[in-house]
């Protein structure tokens, strides 16, 4: 946590050195296209609470979820290129969700990119009390009983949904609605 501080803030003097000295003289918001609560929205608050002791403003996140990170991702891209706005945001935001939504309203070079602040990993997990403890048994399970496995995702184009869609694909199981509207695998 550190590193990302220090790193930030490097970069951050380097960035307020580049614009007129007076920037920045009003607060910045940063975009989070995601939920608050989620690893985005914590690594842009992370963030945002080290930028006024650089910037000497103040710093401010809003939250703008929903269509797999594209409405918060076309807010930002509609901004004024002043320095005011800033966003941050997972891959599904910036370039996967324009591919796959049509009229996303903005594409990759909508956006000039600042810094890389964190990589998350993307993890398999399980309730202990189901009866696989294996991805192999997991697979099994699925295809001998269609439709009693749900996954949950942030929403339609994001990372986690198309790992989830790459997953079933690999293993020979598909999608399909269950009457409540999650997704649940089947055979």
């Amino acid at each position: 946590m550190r590193r990302l501080v220090l790193a930030i803030a490097t970069l951050l003097i380097w960035a307020v050195c580049a614009f007129a000295q007076d920037y920045p003289n009003r607060p910045i918001r940063i975009i989070v296209p995601t939920p608050a609560g989620g690893p985005v929205d914590v690594m842009a608050r992370v963030l945002a609470n080290a930028l006024p002791a650089v910037l000497g403003q103040n710093v401010f996140i809003e939250n703008k979820p929903g269509a797999g990170n594209s409405i918060g991702s076309r807010q930002a891209a509609a901004a004024d290129p002043d320095g005011y706005t800033l966003m941050v945001s997972a891959a599904s935001g910036l370039i996967m969700s324009p591919m796959i939504v049509r009229n996303a309203g903005y594409d990759a070079s909508s956006f000039a990119p600042i810094a890389l602040i964190a990589e998350t990993p993307q993890v398999l997990v399980i309730k202990p009390q189901l009866p696989f403890q294996s991805v192999a048994e997991l697979v099994a399970y699925a295809k001998a009983n269609p439709g009693k496995l749900n996954y949950s995702t942030g929403g339609i184009g994001t990372l986690p949904h198309l790992n989830a869609e790459l997953f079933k694909s690999a293993s020979g199981t598909s999608t399909a609605r269950s009457p409540n509207g999650n997704r649940s695998w089947q055979r």
